[in-house]
């Protein structure tokens, strides 16, 4: 997959959660991943893709390729966060499963390299 600006950014969130878990500073690791999901994963990016898919035809290219970058991004995303929720995490990646998007166990999954 293409490094996007948004893969980039995701690419920074993780690195910064995971300097936090070294520094056993697990509160702010947690309030990292609060506010990037929330407010860059949710706000800003699933609202710039539907308004750049809307009118698009299923299956197209473009919707394709913004839908596989936000799935792509959202497994990053349960990964980052599963030491901090592992059952809400894990019950989310299973669906993931169950729909042919994931594979296997999340605690299981390697993490983005830093």
């Amino acid at each position: 997959m293409e490094e996007t600006e948004r893969i980039k950014r995701t690419r920074e969130h993780v690195k910064k959660v995971g300097e936090y878990i070294e520094k056993y500073q697990f509160n702010l690791g947690a309030e990292k991943i609060r506010e990037f999901f929330w407010h860059e994963f949710c706000d800003l990016w699933i609202e710039q893709v539907k308004e750049s898919i809307n009118g698009e035809e299923i299956g197209s290219e473009k919707r394709i390729q913004y839908l596989s970058e936000l799935l792509y991004l959202l497994k990053e995303n349960l990964k980052v966060m599963h030491p901090f929720m592992p059952f809400v995490t894990e019950s989310v990646w299973q669906e993931l499963s169950n729909l042919g998007l994931a594979k296997g166990l999340l605690m299981s999954q390697q993490m983005m390299s830093r």
